[in-house]
């Protein structure tokens, strides 16, 4: 059976200072501002969730892979996951509705977007402009 897995879209330098955390299995949390109800879902089933993730900007190109092990769906101002932010988000304060927490965050053959599948069986487009997508793997 094939898993579920994220793909999302972060700025290149807060991945480049997860993926150089010295101790991999560190939570670092990150937010979004879509509701992430079936990833959610996904992790509760699985158990582990894993997550492709391209930086923000015009080219379009996986680059980074994590395992997400926690996501919180409408944090109070006062989630836990909070304190695991990286110091360059902290001063963002939290406007999610959505907060994640990966660890083993690292950098992956450089791939387009169209090599994830998505959900329904359709690829994903290397034009997809949204943050967040549900993508499965083998």
């Amino acid at each position: 059976m094939r898993q579920i897995a994220v793909f999302a879209r972060n700025h290149k330098s807060y991945l480049d200072d997860a993926c150089n955390i010295k101790d991999p299995s560190h939570l670092v949390t990150f937010q979004s501002k879509r509701l992430w109800v079936g990833a959610k879902k996904a992790l509760d089933k699985q158990g582990t969730l894993k997550i492709y993730f391209a930086p923000i900007g015009p080219e379009a190109k996986i680059r980074y892979e994590a395992t997400v092990k926690e996501i919180v769906l409408k944090p109070d101002e006062d989630a836990q996951l909070l304190e695991s932010r990286l110091p360059a988000t902290v001063s963002e304060g939290q406007w999610g509705k959505t907060l994640y927490a990966i660890t083993h965050c690292r950098r992956c053959a450089e791939r387009d977007l169209s090599t994830l599948e998505k959900e329904d069986g359709t690829l994903l487009s290397d034009n997809f402009r949204y943050s967040y997508a549900l993508v499965r793997v083998s």
